[in-house]
């Protein structure tokens, strides 16, 4: 998304206030994302899929699971669309 890509390009640490700016000029609501960041339960998905990652020794990003497939590292989004496809073929059949 633009947000995520604008953030990585930034390469520093972004201040609430900054976040907040960067996603309202984008037409976001800032503080509804500051307010889903702080959320316990985000929080707790967040900290279940840091559990699963060490499990798997996933160590970097990005990295997926798809079904029972690992893929380490930045693939384009036609492959992802396709390995997910793949994926479901043969939980299907």
């Amino acid at each position: 998304t633009e947000l995520h890509d604008t953030l990585m390009a930034m390469r520093a640490n972004v201040s609430e206030e900054a976040l907040i700016t960067i996603a309202d000029d984008m037409g976001l609501d800032g503080q509804a994302i500051m307010d889903g960041i702080d959320n316990p339960v985000t929080n707790q998905i967040i900290g279940a899929n840091h559990s699963l990652a060490q499990r798997l020794r996933i160590t970097g990003t990005p990295g997926f699971v798809i079904g029972d497939q690992m893929l380490r590292g930045y693939a384009p989004l036609d492959d992802m669309r396709q390995i997910v496809a793949d994926v479901r073929r043969a939980q299907d059949g």
